[in-house]
This record gives C-alpha cells, sequence and structure tokens, in this order.
C-alpha cells in the first residue's frame, strides 16, 4: 500500500534566508522509527521547527490528530542525573538540539512517562507530546538538500 502523502509549501522566507522547507503530511501510521526511515528515503527527513511561525503556516494546511515530528530523546544524556532534561532533546535531521532556543511542549510535557516516552508526535495545536516512539501515528516529512551526515541545506 502506497502511502498518501499531501504535499504542502511554507512560504516565508527573506532575502537572507534560504528557500522554504516543503512539509509533506504522510496519512499512513508507523512507529516512529519507521516514518523516519520512510521520510529519509523519500524526502530529507522528520519535520524540524526552528519557531512557532513555522508550525503556524503549517496547521491551517494540515488536517491530523496526531504526527510523528523529527524530534528524539536518548535518556542515557540525562537518566543519571536529576531526571529529565528537557534540552536533551535531539532532531533526527541533525542529531543536535534546536540551534534557536524553540520549543513548544504541551504542560507538563516531555514527562517520559513509564520510562518509554522519547519520541516526540504534534497535536492539532501544535503543541509537542512525548510518546512511545512504538506507537503508530501520521507523520510530517520536510524535504531538503544534504549536505553532511548530519547537516542539510533547506531548498
Amino acid at each position: 500500500m502506497m502511502p498518501e502523502r499531501i504535499d504542502r509549501c511554507l512560504t516565508k522566507q527573506s532575502r537572507k534566508s534560504p528557500p522554504p522547507r516543503k512539509y509533506y503530511y504522510i496519512h499512513t501510521k508507523m512507529n516512529w522509527t519507521n516514518a523516519q526511515q520512510y521520510c529519509r528515503e523519500k524526502h530529507t527527513d522528520l519535520a524540524t521547527f526552528k519557531s512557532m511561525g513555522d508550525i503556524e503556516m503549517l496547521k491551517p494546511d494540515f488536517n491530523y490528530i496526531w504526527a510523528w515530528i523529527g524530534l528524539t530523546d536518548n535518556p542515557k544524556s540525562w537518566k543519571e542525573a536529576m531526571g529529565n532534561d528537557i534540552n536533551s532533546w535531539k532532531w533526527s535531521a541533525t542529531g543536535e538540539t534546536s540551534k534557536t532556543g524553540y520549543q513548544n511542549w504541551d504542560v507538563n510535557e516531555p514527562n517520559y512517562a513509564f520510562g518509554i516516552e522519547t519520541c516526540v508526535v504534534m497535536a492539532p495545536n501544535g503543541k509537542w507530546f512525548d510518546l512511545s516512539c512504538a506507537l503508530l501515528h501520521s507523520f510530517v516529512c520536510y524535504t531538503g538538500k544534504k549536505i553532511s551526515e548530519f547537516m542539510y541545506f533547506i531548498n
């Protein structure tokens, strides 16, 4: 079965910024790992967001309940410290935390419930929730041009 894809392009751009990202909402439900693999094979990676502006431009065009985005955590990076470190969440496309510091967690998130919530879904209001990576959800991919193993030039 071929996943259903809806193409939407964000158009916010300035002279100094690279061309906008192009997002693809995939209706097919997959776990986070399979969604990431699909996005990397067909596009660039699971969606990344630098600001609320990205999400605001995305929301009107997308009709979804919950959608995986490219944010994940490795509890080993903070488990020996004092609880969940909100700054340990990394974008799958870069393997890095947000360069802009942008986060859009819902209240009491991330909470690492049951010790298994290390992947992120976005709700229709744009808020982020950590969930088990094994759950099945729709997802959002984006396109960009890979320039190194963990860095992408967005075109």
